[in-house]
């Protein structure tokens, strides 16, 4: 064989080996692109708690909401189950596929009746729900005196017994529904500045709290619990705090809060929101525990002469860099407060524009 021909047959070999290489290593990084994400939420969900019965929020642009929070008020007992099925329909079809009730009782308004004809309509969401993919969380009870005497600890004991018997019949009524699958303690969180009593008198109550409720579904649910920030506290100072209450907490999940909404903040919203939720989400990390993120889908505006306005729906261009922001912070799933009140086409025209809106946007 001359020198020549030599040479062409391995050129030959040479191409056709690389060519071969060439396609294990895209097949190999379309594995790893497809795994890598699938492990991380699996590790994550293992790490504490029963397992995850939620969906993931994909990686975009902007990230999607995948679940909201219900806050129920007296006046939606009157709903029927035609009214709520629309609702439900409406937000399935933005892609909710998580509800959190936020609470089933606050105060002493109960949301379901016990003897009295009325209509339940978490029994109807649950109905709902049970048919068409959607998981749901219920809150137990809120006592608005929390947000005076949350360091009070006879309160914490009143809250923490009342919240546990009351959690037993809201488990008697909804265990047989399959989407029923976690709890969330409606007791909210802030960077506030704790000193240490402070601070071990909210580890214990939570730590109680979330003990009860796996002891009571013996750990079938997962535990949710919410934290918020006004930067009273600097983001090493909030992972600093967190870390130390949520140590063997219970806790499954955190849900962060944007509070764009509550606190009416401007662009650009990434400088005030992504230090914090790195802030929750390392303190999390740190104790096995997994966080969604919150955005609030509404505003806290004031008319032409400056006066409050009782909160209207968030503008599109707003909310959508409030998901813009979530999408650099890759949430496992991006919740709303709340979709029944703002969002829905079914509240009034600036709610209907809104869900118009954010649907023609989540379908471009």
């Amino acid at each position: 064989m001359d020198i020549a021909t030599l040479r062409g047959r391995l050129f030959s070999n040479f191409n056709r080996n690389f060519r071969i290489l060439s396609r294990l290593l895209l097949i190999f990084s379309v594995v790893l692109t497809t795994c890598v994400p699938y492990a991380f939420a699996t590790s994550a969900s293992s790490a504490s708690g029963p397992p995850s019965a939620f969906q993931v929020t994909p990686d975009v642009s902007l990230s999607r909401i995948t679940g909201t929070f219900i806050q129920y008020q007296s006046w939606m007992m009157q709903l029927d189950e035609k009214q709520w099925n629309l609702e439900l329909s409406s937000m399935q079809s933005a892609g909710i596929d998580t509800i959190i009730i936020q609470w089933l009782k606050s105060d002493k308004f109960r949301f379901f009746p016990v003897r009295a004809q009325g209509n339940d309509p978490t029994e109807i969401i649950l109905k709902f729900a049970d048919s068409h993919h959607i998981k749901v969380v219920l809150g137990t009870q809120f006592d608005k005196n929390w947000w005076n005497s949350w360091d009070d600890s006879d309160f914490q004991a009143k809250a923490l017994r009342e919240g546990s018997s009351f959690a037993k019949s809201v488990l008697k009524r909804y265990k047989s529904h399959p989407s029923f699958v976690g709890w969330y303690i409606p007791y909210e969180l802030g960077d506030f500045d704790f000193d240490d009593d402070e601070l071990r008198g909210l580890k214990t109550f939570l730590h109680n709290y979330a003990a009860n409720l796996h002891q009571l579904s013996a750990r079938k649910y997962q535990i949710l619990a919410s934290t918020f920030f006004e930067g009273k506290l600097s983001p090493s100072a909030v992972q600093d705090t967190y870390s130390q209450i949520l140590k063997s907490s219970g806790i499954d999940i955190v849900m962060i809060q944007d509070g764009v909404g509550a606190r009416n903040w401007t662009t650009p919203l990434a400088d005030k929101l992504v230090p914090y939720f790195a802030a929750f989400r390392r303190a999390a990390g740190i104790n096995h525990i997994r966080t969604w993120s919150v955005v609030e889908s509404f505003s806290n505006g004031k008319d032409v002469n400056g006066v409050p306005q009782k909160r209207p729906p968030a503008e599109i261009s707003r909310l959508n860099e409030q998901l813009a922001v979530q999408a650099t912070i890759h949430p496992e799933k991006t919740i709303t407060f709340d979709f029944f009140h703002y969002m829905s086409p079914f509240r009034g025209e600036q709610q209907k524009l809104l869900f118009q809106n954010y649907v023609k946007e989540i379908g471009k």
